[in-house]
């Protein structure tokens, strides 16, 4: 009876050492408003992240109440990303024509098939063509869905670049007719018809610190900070230039600076490398990436420099669903330590018994968490040294007390 007195008490010891080994290593705290029911989201703000794991590890929400007992909240990630739907749709190009007007290439779809791309793969190499697209029921009725709607392709030394996706408004038609007008014969190669829903991204807008443009001989340079870090993975950039312009662009992120006699050298990787033109929106997409220093360098060649009218950095807007068992309690969210494990919650697994219609819980400003020096003279539970020997010294004796008691039987 003693032994499992015994065990109970250090299993009890044990998961208080633990927490509050955890709430002590952290270096920030937010308080959280009180909650008042069972679920609740928590918004984590642009400012946060300069201070949390990228890999949200050391996030803990930790309860206080009234006795001074405490208790952590479970709690599940989420951003606001979207799933991107793609169904191929099947066809047949059941006819290939030409007369003085120009090409034509009809294609046949199954009954009440939706579509709203139709992508085309020539083997020319070089072209800038005008495209109308049609729709019809019967073949002899034709709709226009796009009228001029430019697709080309340019492959030398400096570009390799194909825009041939016809994008247009969702399309319920039995058959589809492409025509495109030129001197050179098109020659089709693959075509797919595909239906694409994206469902809107709530997405946020990062504010921007300093932009710095220089123009080089053959690159325009462009130095981006944002005010805070935070994990961008959509950079937008609207070209003033009215003219048209086909440019191989690279986004790069710093990653780190190291100061030398001859100054500071700075080390980026690469977050995108493609092409800004003038036929498509300039949306440029990659991983998640926490950063608030960023490259973007674009290769005019031997053309003038874009004008940047307008550039903004986003990324996903991210937040807590946390589950709160004692609302009589006071919580607080704790974060910034770099040696935190992701913590293991049972809620993971039952997401689906989430409500959805949960309030969120406002969050103080940030405060950081004054560590005692070392040195300094600790209460005796505040020192990790005296409570490590403790731990020992019970396991020794529960250790001992058992042996004693199997020895005795």
């Amino acid at each position: 009876m003693k032994l499992k007195i015994s065990l109970t008490f250090l299993i009890y010891f044990l998961c208080y050492f633990g927490l509050y080994a955890q709430i002590e290593n952290h270096n920030y705290k937010r308080k959280l408003s009180l909650p008042s029911d069972l679920w609740h989201e928590i918004l984590l703000p642009e400012a946060i992240f300069k201070n949390i794991n990228t890999n949200f590890s050391d996030l803990r929400i930790i309860g206080f109440n009234s006795s001074i007992d405490t208790i952590e909240a479970p709690y599940i990630i989420t951003n606001s990303s979207k799933e991107i739907v793609y169904k191929e749709i099947p066809f047949q190009l059941i006819n290939v024509s030409k007369n003085n007007n120009g090409y034509f290439w009809t294609f046949e779809t199954p009954i009440d098939n939706i579509i709203n791309e139709i992508n085309l793969n020539f083997k020319n190499k070089n072209f800038d063509w005008n495209v109308q697209l049609e729709g019809s029921q019967n073949q002899n009725d034709w709709f226009t869905i796009l009228d001029k709607y430019r697709i080309l392709s340019i492959h030398n030394k400096q570009i390799d670049f194909n825009y041939t996706k016809i994008k247009f408004p969702k399309s319920n038609y039995k058959y589809y007719r492409v025509k495109i007008k030129s001197n050179d014969i098109p020659d089709l190669n693959k075509a797919t018809l595909s239906l694409q829903i994206v469902e809107k991204e709530l997405m946020h807008n990062c504010s921007i610190k300093k932009i710095k443009q220089v123009n080089t001989k053959n690159t325009t340079e462009i130095d981006v900070e944002l005010t805070n870090v935070y994990p961008i993975n959509k950079i937008s950039i609207v070209i003033a230039n009215s003219l048209d312009f086909y440019r191989p662009i690279i986004i790069k992120q710093l990653k780190d600076s190291v100061k030398t006699e001859k100054g500071w050298i700075y080390n980026y990787s690469t977050l995108s490398n493609s092409i800004i033109n003038s036929i498509e929106t300039s949306d440029f997409h990659f991983n998640p990436t926490f950063a608030n220093k960023f490259k973007i360098i674009i290769y005019n060649n031997d053309n003038s420099p874009l004008t940047i009218d307008t550039l903004i950095a986003k990324g996903f807007i991210y937040q807590l669903t946390a589950r709160f068992n004692d609302l009589s309690s006071e919580y607080f969210l704790y974060y910034g330590n770099k040696s935190s494990a992701i913590p293991s919650y049972d809620i993971v697994n039952f997401k689906d018994k989430i409500p959805t219609d949960i309030t969120a819980l406002k969050l103080s400003e940030e405060e950081k968490i004054i560590h005692k020096k070392e040195q300094e003279a600790l209460p005796l539970f505040s020192n990790n040294i005296w409570l490590w020997s403790i731990i020992i010294i019970l396991i020794l004796f529960l250790s001992w007390a058992s042996l004693k008691m199997l020895k005795s039987k």
